[in-house]
């Protein structure tokens, strides 16, 4: 139990000691005939009656302290005025149980003459008004009229009966019996005040019972006035319950406090009503107690006049007067402050008046707002499953889509679908030649063909970059699939037109048709996926239907990416040489650097086993460096074994995605650097394709090459795209005819002339020719008739290891 809590409950005990000693109290009064054991008993009870009192007292105020400073001072004061009081009633008992002395005159009066005054602070303490100027001026006014009119009774009915009744005695007596009058009208007073000086909203219990017990001493103490100056009052008699009850009703009053029961606390328990009606209660009083008490002070003269009492007219006439003049005073203030309100309504009206256009603009603008945000969130949904360049549907909104249809033809059978994936072929070549621009333009018209080719129930998707895919539903067959498929490759056949120049886009694409042992979408764009990528490896501009070999290919060529990442490190790539003789002498001018990779699981692999591979993840740069140091490195080691060789030209194959390598030019320098192999030694082959896919960074590698002194030379010509145009527009030192062309010549004439017009072609151009892949007699003895300069072939010799190209260059041995 917290002190806060006991505090409460002491107080509740303390209030059972108070309603016992009154019930005591009274009854001993009413039912004990007067003697001295009754007497005595009467002050005793009286006594411990008014010490409950003040107990109660006490714990009010200690209860306020925490809530209210002022408040709290004014139970303090109240609590002392009844110490006095009780400490009067001690004396008062001594003087006559004991003394037996009449205690009246006596200096019990004193401490009961105190506790006027120190009643009136306590009230003055306890009131309080935070209401404006003018109103507290009424509640002034008011209150000095219920005063003045109280006091205009008193002093022409009661003060001069009870002055009469004293002039013959002692100046002590007559000092007493006027003073306890005056004393019931500073409590009066002070009930004035308490009632006026609140605000009118204010309804606490505490202080209508401290009212009502000052409205019963007032009474009390008139009453004992009159009764001492006739000689007809003695102690126990009824008149003390008066007092009993005065102090009763203030220790009720004290109780409530220490309980705070306050308006607070009650609308916090729900009692709004009781609060309502308690303050009507107080505002009907306040509002009409001055009306009242004027026609009490009308009625007071007319009394007087018609029973020819005209002693105290001028007295009377005077002081009504002065209420006329006081309910003047206060009608001018209240039209005043009418006018002030009327005027204070108008603005408060205005304020409303513009408060209300003002909300009436918020609420149109918080609509707008509201609209503009429901609007931008229709939009970021769109945009979370949409691809902002084409507006089709994302990887999220396809993904969602195809496992719903999976879904479903797990529940209907008779339903079927199927799933594409497309990836646009070159589509890198116009980003890089005409920029990203044109690149997002054709994307576009790419999209638009492509739709053009769907049913509105299908779903065409962007996943990203280049790539695409089609949700095709209810289809009856494959062969349905496959149609749409050519549909595709078809309507993909016209050239594009953009910034004034016509392009020719191909896709490859990957389908899969057998869709039903599919749970989930991930799997069935990866095998799409698989697929495109075989498309793509056949050629490209063409489709491939998904098989389960086809993912077992592609984990099998993940298993040899993985190993691929290492083969550098573990040292297990490898160079063999081919010998590369002048058909016109046989002797031996160069070697071309062939790789191999000795794999542990699968042993020595060929280029096409591995290189498509090491193109695709970029390795290809790794690998393509480590060749081109060991190739110049080996190279410029036999021309250092054999200076009368050093005339020996190595040929390296360039990957395409090496040659536009930002940093392939310095990893040129840093080869010749480090190997100290001069450029002109080494020839850098690459094929068509880098001519056809990267136009204009081909022509600044070759030109930069060229001023270094490197040569460069076209491998597999005749084989891709090749033109007269690429040759004349690009400066190309070599050209090797692919062994395609070579093994045709000797089986037709259309094959002895085409490899017979490609040499004279370049040797019109001034260009060196090399025939790859001499196998027979016939084909050697056919190109030294066409006067070809250089070739190289198994006829010729097979490529050898480093070992065997040292058993070479030692015996001397020509062709």
């Amino acid at each position: 139990m917290n002190k806060t809590n006991r505090l409460k409950t002491i107080t509740k005990y303390v209030l059972y000691l108070l309603v016992l000693l009154t019930i005591l109290n009274l009854g001993i009064i009413y039912c004990f005939q007067e003697n001295d054991f009754s007497t005595a008993l009467t002050d005793t009870v009286n006594f411990l009656l008014n010490l409950t009192t003040t107990l109660l007292l006490w714990l009010a105020y200690k209860h306020t302290k925490s809530i209210n400073t002022k408040r709290a001072n004014g139970w303090a004061v109240l609590c002392l005025a009844q110490l006095l009081f009780a400490i009067g009633d001690t004396v008062w008992a001594i003087y006559e149980t004991i003394l037996d002395i009449n205690p009246y005159p006596s200096i019990a009066d004193l401490f009961y003459l105190a506790y006027y005054p120190l009643f009136l602070i306590g009230l003055l303490y306890l009131s309080q008004n935070n209401e404006s100027i003018i109103r507290r001026i009424n509640n002034g006014l008011d209150a000095s009229i219920v005063f003045i009119v109280i006091g205009l009774f008193l002093g022409v009915n009661t003060f001069p009966q009870i002055f009469a009744a004293a002039r013959n005695e002692t100046g002590l007596l007559l000092f007493l019996t006027l003073a306890y009058p005056l004393g019931d009208l500073i409590l009066l007073s002070g009930l004035v005040i308490l009632i006026y000086n609140r605000e009118e909203e204010k309804f606490d219990y505490p202080f209508i019972f401290i009212a009502i017990s000052v409205a019963i001493q007032i009474v009390a103490d008139i009453i004992f006035s009159s009764q001492s100056l006739q000689g007809t009052y003695f102690s126990g008699s009824w008149l003390d319950s008066g007092w009993i009850l005065g102090y009763f009703f203030l220790g009720i009053a004290a109780y409530l406090q220490s309980q705070s029961k306050t308006s607070t606390d009650l609308a916090n328990s729900g009692n709004e009503s009781l609060i309502h009606n308690g303050s009507y209660v107080r505002s009907t009083v306040r509002g009409n107690l001055p009306y009242l008490s004027i026609i009490l002070a009308f009625g007071l003269l007319f009394y007087r006049v018609l029973n020819n009492e005209l002693l105290y007219l001028r007295y009377l006439v005077g002081c009504l007067g002065i209420l006329i003049l006081l309910v003047l005073v206060r009608q001018f203030l209240v039209f005043w402050e009418n006018d002030k309100l009327n005027e204070n309504l108008s603005r408060t009206l205005n304020v409303v008046k513009s408060q209300a256009v003002y909300l009436q603009k918020t609420n149109m603008d918080l609509e707008n707002q509201i609209r503009e945000r429901k609007k931008a969130e229709d939009q970021l949904a769109f945009d979370a499953l949409h691809d902002s360049l084409t507006k089709l549907p994302n990887r999220v909104l396809l993904a969602d889509r195809i496992q719903h249809v999976i879904d479903y033809s797990k529940r209907h059978k008779d339903h079927h679908f199927s799933v594409f994936f497309i990836d646009i072929d070159h589509f890198k070549n116009v980003n890089d030649s005409m920029g990203h621009a044109v690149g997002d333009e054709l994307l576009v018209h790419f999209a638009r063909r492509v739709q053009k080719c769907l049913r509105k129930s299908d779903t065409l998707a962007r996943l990203g970059g280049d790539e695409f895919a089609i949700l095709l539903e209810n289809n009856s067959d494959s062969s349905q699939t496959e149609i749409i498929a050519e549909r595709i490759k078809d309507v993909l056949l016209p050239p594009y037109s953009l910034s004034g120049k016509d392009f020719y886009v191909s896709a490859s694409m990957g389908i899969v048709a057998d869709t039903k042992d599919y749970t989930d979408s991930d799997s069935i764009l990866q095998d799409a996926d698989i697929a495109m990528y075989r498309a793509k490896m056949l050629g490209k501009a063409r489709f491939v239907v998904f098989t389960p070999n086809l993912r077992t290919e592609a984990i099998s060529r993940l298993d040899l990416e993985a190993q691929l990442q290492h083969a550098i490190e573990r040292d297990e790539l490898f160079l063999n040489y081919q010998p590369i003789y002048s058909l016109s002498s046989n002797d031996l001018v160069g070697f071309e650097a062939l790789l191999r990779w000795n794999n542990p699981g699968r042993g020595v692999l060929l280029p096409a086993d591995f290189i498509s591979i090491a193109e695709e993840s970029d390795l290809i740069v790794k690998i393509g460096e480590w060749v081109l140091l060991e190739a110049c490195r080996q190279l410029k080691q036999w021309q250092k074994n054999y200076p009368d060789r050093e005339e020996l030209c190595i040929n390296i194959n360039i990957s395409g995605r090496h040659f536009i390598h930002p940093d392939f030019i310095h990893c040129l320098e840093t080869t010749t650097t480090v190997t100290g192999l001069k450029p002109k030694y080494i020839h850098l082959e690459i094929t068509e394709t880098v001519l056809v896919e990267n136009r204009e960074k081909a022509r600044i590698v070759f030109t930069t090459l060229n001023n270094m002194g490197y040569e460069i030379q076209i491998d597999d010509f005749g084989t891709g795209y090749s033109s007269l145009g690429y040759l004349l527009n690009f400066h190309v030192d070599m050209i090797k005819i692919d062994k395609s062309f070579i093994q045709s010549i000797g089986k037709g004439e259309n094959g002895d002339h085409l490899v017979k017009t490609i040499v004279n072609m370049a040797q019109e151009l001034g260009i060196d020719i090399i025939a790859e892949g001499i196998e027979t007699e016939r084909q050697l003895k056919d190109l030294k008739s066409m006067a070809c300069k250089y070739g190289q072939g198994y006829l010729l010799s097979y490529p050898l290891a480093s070992s065997g190209i040292d058993d070479l260059l030692q015996s001397g041995k020509k062709r």
